[in-house]
């Protein structure tokens, strides 16, 4: 399935909650154990097949669940 075809299979209301959910069982499993960065933001979009806006959307709800810390210059 080609990425385009999958940003298209959720509405957006959707795609992102799917995706803060993907995130959240990877901190949850250990594989990214705490303290740890994401990946950047390029490749989590793209292995999630989403566009960056939906990723940050994802991200932004983590931050506001305090999985993750956003930090200016270092990243997430």
């Amino acid at each position: 399935m080609n990425s385009a075809a999958t940003r298209d299979s959720f509405p957006l209301r959707r795609k992102y909650l799917h995706v803060a959910e993907q995130l959240r069982s990877h901190i949850e499993d250990g594989t990214w154990p705490a303290g740890s960065r994401l990946p950047v933001e390029r490749e989590l979009a793209d292995s999630h097949a989403v566009s960056i806006n939906t990723l940050r959307r994802a991200v932004r709800d983590l931050v506001a669940e305090g999985l993750v810390q956003r930090r200016q210059g270092s990243g997430t």
